[in-house]
């Protein structure tokens, strides 16, 4: 039925179109042109964005292989499934085709091939991650964009080391533009035979995020938290990340949770609805890097006092 109530719509709608090609008349070819590809964005991408409402970057931080993708992935997945950041409501994304990229690895193949990790995030030269968008509606009908960043772990584990280190530009970004930090501590590693010098690299990290954040809030995640870490190990990191980090919440995730999928989606969502809420309630927002717009429309930004 079509939205006048007609039941044979083609056959009775007035409003329905005709086939102008069958008598003879010539149908231009529609041409739309979009402002967006849905592969992730870079900063081109955040101009026109920025100029519908002001977009949160929160930016995974970790080493390589602690669990950055598949936490990006396995949260859109859970979109997928109806699951809802707490107080939002899904309301579209102008990157289905990056998020479809790390989250196809994740899904049954139609040959039957079963889910597997999606790769990891390739170490270019680039100086700035590649940015996913979501936009939420909040229950008072207020529209938010966030973008996650997907980083290469090397950029933060030369970050640590060196803070102007030329392959850790993209690192420098992210700590410089981020408006909340997801910082990854990777309990395999915690766990394994080089979990000292695992633990030492994961202090200098954090010492360096704990730097750079200006009040910024830090969502420390636990990632494959079915992983048994020692305890004098786990009670060692705790501690020093609740000293450079007093304000922090810590959420266990892992993809070998039981139960449905919106379920198991539920711990990687509550750790976005927490960054989201928590950035509500602060001011002020990181700088935003975009480009002031010539079109005098784009760059309206609202009146300031």
């Amino acid at each position: 039925m079509c939205a006048y109530g007609e039941q044979d719509y083609r056959a009775t709608c007035k409003f329905f179109g005709k086939n102008d090609a069958a008598a003879g008349t010539a149908v231009p070819e529609p041409v739309t042109e979009f402002p967006w590809t849905g592969s992730v964005f870079g900063l081109d991408d955040l101009e026109w964005l920025a100029a519908r409402s002001r977009p949160l970057i929160l930016a995974p931080v970790g080493p390589h292989n602690a669990g950055k993708t598949t936490f990006l992935a396995a949260s859109y997945l859970g979109l997928c499934h109806g699951a809802r950041v707490e107080q939002h409501r899904f309301a579209g994304s102008f990157t289905f085709g990056g998020w479809e990229n790390l989250a196809g690895y994740m899904r049954y193949a139609p040959e039957g091939i079963g889910p597997q990790f999606p790769p990891h995030t390739a170490n270019t030269a680039q100086r700035v991650p590649g940015l996913l968008h979501v936009a939420l509606r909040r229950t008072d009908g207020r529209l938010v964009d966030a973008l996650l960043a997907d980083a290469p772990g090397e950029w933060f584990n030369k970050w640590a080391t060196n803070v102007v280190h030329e392959d850790a530009e993209g690192a420098r970004w992210t700590a410089e533009h981020a408006d909340g930090f997801l910082f990854f501590v990777d309990s395999e590693e915690l766990a394994g035979a080089n979990r000292g010098v695992a633990r030492d690299d994961l202090f200098k990290l954090a010492q360096r995020l704990a730097e750079h954040r200006d009040g910024r809030p830090v969502a420390v995640v636990w990632s494959k938290a079915d992983v048994t870490v020692r305890p004098a190990i786990r009670e060692q990191v705790e501690a020093r990340l609740k000293q450079l980090f007093p304000d922090a919440r810590a959420f266990p995730v892992t993809v070998r949770q039981p139960g449905p999928a919106s379920d198991a989606a539920r711990q990687y969502l509550d750790v976005v609805s927490w960054l989201l809420n928590y950035r509500s309630e602060r001011l002020p927002f990181a700088s935003l890097p975009v480009r002031r717009a010539d079109n005098p429309f784009l760059a309206y930004r609202g009146v300031t006092a």
